[in-house]
């Protein structure tokens, strides 16, 4: 699922989640104004139709109050 989304792992953190003791990925991408990722979300809009930008989730939230 990530990786359709440019996502790469870079690390572990053993034990990270303290339920059941499963380590957890860290994860990263190329940087978002790099070409290879303008490309990549310019092809993930086209498919999945607009992306919401982090600015939209925010004033949502500040309308809901």
């Amino acid at each position: 699922l990530y990786a359709r989304f440019g996502f790469r792992p870079v690390g572990l953190r053993p034990r990270y989640y303290s339920d059941n003791g499963e380590d957890a990925l860290i994860m990263t991408t190329d940087r978002l104004d790099s070409p290879e990722m303008q490309d990549r979300m310019r092809l993930l809009a086209k498919h999945y139709g607009s992306l919401p930008m982090a600015t939209d989730d925010l004033d949502r939230a500040e309308a809901q109050g």
